[in-house]
């Protein structure tokens, strides 16, 4: 139904007047590239349908990739929650290192801890990640509840 009517426009023969009615919540340029999408489509023999399936087939990867987002932020924060500076009692940074292991990182580091308090002066290099951090913290917490009934 859109092809056709996307076919009408370039052919010249339909009701301007209705079609700017049912289109008048989307910007020009919205319309522009959505003809332009369209007639991509169609010359490459896809339809609306194929662009449907395609789009919610994006949209469960991006969800899949958010819920994993969100439960390693939930680990971040629990993490942090749990885990205060050993001297002062405040928040701790975690922080990737970048720099593989090598000259500027002789014994391959991978997260620095820090205090969030700026008088504090305490860090910790540690050669996980921040993932494995937060995995060994869970694991350790679990075990904890256990062990507590």
């Amino acid at each position: 139904m859109v092809i056709s009517s996307i076919h009408g426009i370039v052919r010249g023969n339909m009701d301007y007047s209705k079609f700017e009615k049912d289109t008048e919540a989307f910007s020009l340029n919205l319309l522009q590239d959505t003809l332009v999408v369209v007639k991509h489509l169609y010359r490459n023999n896809w339809t609306i349908k194929d662009l449907s399936k395609y789009i919610k087939r994006k949209q469960l990867e991006v969800d899949k990739k958010n819920e994993l987002l969100n439960k390693k932020f939930l680990g971040l924060k629990m993490f942090l929650n749990n885990n205060k500076c050993p001297r002062c009692e405040s928040m701790l940074i975690l922080a990737n290192i970048s720099i593989p292991k090598g000259k500027a990182n002789k014994f391959g580091y991978k997260t620095h801890i820090s205090c969030s308090n700026e008088n504090c002066l305490y860090e910790h290099l540690d050669k996980r990640d921040i993932d494995a951090i937060i995995r060994d913290f869970k694991r350790r917490e679990k075990e904890r509840r256990l062990s507590n009934g």
